[in-house]
């Protein structure tokens, strides 16, 4: 027989694939931006279902799954785990441990919060299907005195198409920023055509991204950043 605590497991091992559309717990901001010299950041999320919620909260670095007793990030969430009860709020806490980080670079970690229904003692011997959504931001350690201007990251972009790669363009970012990339789009015949979804180019890097058909010496390309508020900020080249 399935229970719910069999339903539970899976659903774990599936929280991965789910959404952020699909929270309602949710955290105001879309990234976390940890300012070096800060010795903790608070964080508020808000419970928008009108059932109780238990939510778990980490920081990892991108691993899967993290090694059994590993510390794998200098940062430490508190609470970690928490009630949340119907359309109320929490305020939570991101406390820098004090491992050394570079400091001519940014480094990027991920802010996990795990959102478990809450359910009543009748209902636990039941067969019912309980959905767990697992949210991952991402979280950013800024050292002070980076290179580069974080407002004007889409100018400080050099960008390379060669005739030899007709398929690639080469970006290369020379600032202590992680450029965080909503997609690209080509101009071709008249018409936009995306590429480069959700892609991330590290700080003093080049990463060569794979163009759509048609691309071609003077086509217009534009790339579409994310700032720091979450707001598209858009640049455009020339090929």
């Amino acid at each position: 027989m399935i229970t719910t605590k069999h339903l539970i497991t899976a659903c774990l091992t599936l929280a991965t694939v789910c959404f952020t559309a699909h929270a309602s717990v949710v955290m105001t901001g879309t990234r976390v931006i940890f300012q070096e010299g800060s010795r903790d950041k608070v964080l508020q999320l808000n419970n928008k279902d009108d059932h109780p919620n238990l939510v778990q909260m980490w920081v990892d670095n991108g691993q899967a799954v993290p090694p059994k007793g590993a510390a794998t990030t200098p940062f430490l969430v508190t609470p970690q785990i928490f009630r949340m009860e119907p359309f109320s709020g929490q305020v939570v806490r991101i406390s820098y441990l004090g491992t050394p980080l570079p400091t001519d670079r940014e480094s990027l970690f991920y802010l996990n919060f795990l959102q478990i229904p809450a359910m009543k003692s009748s209902d636990q011997s039941q067969n019912k299907l309980v959905l767990i959504v697992n949210n991952k931001l991402k979280l950013f350690y800024r050292p002070k005195n980076l290179q580069g201007d974080v407002n004007k990251l889409g100018e400080q972009l050099r960008v390379t198409f060669s005739d030899h790669k007709p398929g690639v363009v080469t970006v290369t970012n020379p600032t202590g920023y992680f450029v965080n990339l909503r997609n690209g789009l080509l101009q071709v015949n008249g018409q936009q055509r995306p590429f480069a979804l959700a892609a991330i180019i590290a700080p003093k890097s080049t990463t060569e991204l794979t163009l759509p058909a048609g691309a071609a010496k003077g086509s217009s390309l534009s790339l579409i950043l994310v700032n720091d508020y979450g707001a598209n900020v858009i640049s455009t080249f020339t090929l």
